[in-house]
C-alpha cells in the first residue's frame, strides 16, 4: 500500500533525557569515574566552538582510568531508567506501522541496550574506539554530532525512501533543535512543560508525556 503524502511514517527519537531518565551517557560515565568537572569543561568548549566534537570525545575519554576496558563502560551503562510510558509509546507506534529510529550523540553502548529493550530496529550513536584487547584507545568514533542530527536523519530518510514530509522527531534539549527542524513535525518533550527555549523556535508541539506522541501521530494520520 502506498502511503499518502501527508501521513507520518517515521518517528525519530532522541535518547538521553527523552527515552531515558538519565540526561547523558557521557555524564553518567563521568559521575562513575568522578570526572564531572572535566566533562563539563569539555562540553562548554565544544558548545562555544573552541573544539570539535571529536576533540570533546577525546578529552572525555582521556579523563577516565588508563587502559580502561570497553566492558567496564558497558557495565556502567547497563542499568538505565526508561521514561514512564516509553515502552507503551513505542509499542503503540509499532502497532501503527511506524518506522522508529533513535538518533543520539550519546554512546552506542547505551543506545543498543535501550533499543533492544524497546524493540526499536535502528539507531545512530557515537562509539568508543578499542584496541585488539578491547581496551579504549582514547579516541571516539563520531557518528552523530549534537548540533547536526538533521544530517543523520536525512541519511536515514534517503536510505529508506521516506520524504521528510512524512516524519516526526522528538527531543528535549538544544542539541535536538536541528533534528526537530528537519522533520515535518517537531515535538519538544519535557515533563515539567518547560523544554529548552531553543526548541520552542522549531517545535510544532510541546508535550509532557511520551504517550502524547501517539496522539499526535493519530491526529495527523486521520
Amino acid at each position: 500500500m502506498t502511503a499518502l503524502p501527508g501521513k507520518i511514517r517515521l518517528v525519530a527519537f532522541d535518547l538521553d533525557g527523552t527515552l531515558t531518565v538519565e540526561a547523558s551517557s557521557w555524564q553518567r560515565l563521568h559521575q562513575f569515574f568522578g570526572t564531572e568537572r572535566f566533562g563539563e569543561a569539555g562540553l562548554k568548549d565544544y558548545e562555544s566552538g573552541k573544539i570539535s566534537y571529536e576533540e570533546f570525545m577525546r578529552r572525555d575519554v582521556s579523563c577516565w582510568p588508563k587502559g580502561l576496558s570497553k566492558d567496564v563502560v558497558e557495565g556502567v551503562l547497563s542499568t538505565f531508567t526508561l521514561r514512564p510510558e516509553a515502552e507503551n509509546t513505542i509499542s503503540r507506534l509499532r502497532q501503527r506501522d511506524m518506522k522508529i529510529i533513535v538518533i543520539t550523540s550519546g554512546l552506542a553502548s547505551l543506545a543498543r541496550k535501550v533499543c533492544q529493550r524497546l524493540q526499536i530496529e535502528d539507531f545512530a550513536a557515537n562509539d568508543l574506539e578499542t584496541d585488539a584487547e578491547g581496551r579504549l584507545t582514547g579516541r571516539g568514533i563520531l557518528v552523530v554530532e549534537p548540533f547536526k542530527k538533521d544530517s543523520v536523519l536525512d541519511k536515514y530518510l534517503k536510505r529508506l525512501g521516506i520524504p521528510s514530509e512524512q516524519t516526526l522527531a522528538v527531543g528535549d534539549t538544544r542539541f535536538d533543535k536541528s533534528l526537530l527542524k528537519a522533520a515535518k513535525i517537531g515535538v519538544a518533550f519535557k515533563e515539567d512543560g518547560r523544554p529548552d527555549p531553543e526548541l520552542l523556535e522549531v517545535a510544532t508541539f510541546i508535550i509532557t508525556r511520551l504517550s502524547d506522541v501517539v496522539s499526535i501521530v493519530d491526529k495527523l494520520n486521520r
